[in-house]
């Protein structure tokens, strides 16, 4: 009976999941060095005529690469305002979810793909992000796949694992609470 109650209140998270209602994304929270960062950053690698889905592989790939997930201050129960936004990662080089979250919404938002931020729960409060493309939502939790975080490897390859997913699935490990 138990394996029963499982399997419905999982079906019930997926159905709330994939039916949330979008919300524009508000550009209010970035500062204007960070706007500024990723404009420069995202005009060296755009092209006329990338796609949306190769815009949020580009974002995804790039902040995987570039950044480390900060373990240390999360453990340490230390607060670093810069690893909750999009400056950690564009400027330090380390985030937690917060950060890889705001930094890959701010890309979006530059790159003009329509894009949401979901705050919920995975193992812990978390933060990862929604992208539309070709008239579906698609997740994207950028922590998930940094090497640093999945393997406390920082010199490790990244994952595509959480790159693009459909909500149902991401939903088997993240339950959305709010969309941003």
């Amino acid at each position: 009976m138990k394996g029963l109650i499982r399997v419905t209140v999982i079906l019930a998270i997926v159905i709330l999941f994939t039916t949330a209602k979008y919300e524009p994304v508000k550009a209010a929270g970035w500062s204007p060095a960070a706007k500024a960062k990723a404009e420069e950053i995202v005009s060296l690698v755009s092209y006329p005529g990338m796609t949306d889905y190769e815009k949020a592989i580009w974002a995804h790939d790039y902040l995987c690469s570039t950044c480390t997930g900060n373990i240390a201050s999360l453990e340490a129960n230390i607060y670093l305002p810069s690893d909750h936004s999009a400056d950690g990662p564009l400027f330090y080089g380390t985030a937690v979810c917060e950060g890889y979250a705001d930094d890959f919404r701010l890309f979006m938002n530059i790159m003009g793909v329509k894009n949401r931020r979901v705050s919920g729960w995975a193992g812990g409060y978390h933060g990862w992000n929604e992208v539309y493309i070709d008239g579906q939502w698609w997740a994207v939790d950028v922590t998930f796949d940094d090497p640093y975080i999945i393997g406390y490897d920082p010199g490790g390859v990244y994952s595509r694992q959480y790159c693009l997913i459909s909500p149902a699935v991401m939903a088997l490990d993240h339950i959305a609470m709010e969309y941003h």
